[in-house]
């Protein structure tokens, strides 16, 4: 998909013409945004995965608690000495960073 660069120092025109995305930016539909953050929450709500009511999610949960093995694992090889300090810190950031997600997920009701 070719865009037209030369819009590229006036934002509104840039996404206007180049049809993309750019909610309540430009004149047109304001409530875009609002209809389709509905029309995603709908589909979530009827996806298959979607717990249903009484249901419990347990593959966030999980996931946290693969996270936090692993981080004692790390730790362990580190303690034992298979591991030097800097590859485990760097192991260990990595799976703190990716923890937030399933935190996020199971903290905040998304179905």
């Amino acid at each position: 998909m070719a865009f037209n660069m030369d819009l590229v120092n006036e934002p509104k025109r840039f996404f206007k013409e180049n049809g993309l995305a750019d909610h309540n930016r430009y004149d047109g539909d304001e409530n875009l945004y609002i209809k389709t953050r509905m029309e995603l929450v709908k589909a979530m709500k009827e996806a298959p995965s979607c717990p249903k009511e009484f249901e419990c999610q347990y593959v966030p949960s999980m996931e946290i608690f693969g996270i936090m093995v692993s981080h004692l694992t790390i730790t362990k090889m580190l303690l034992e000495g298979q591991l030097t300090a800097d590859v485990a810190q760097f192991v260990n950031s990595i799976l703190s960073t990716h923890s937030f997600l399933p935190l996020h997920a199971s903290t905040l009701a998304c179905c």
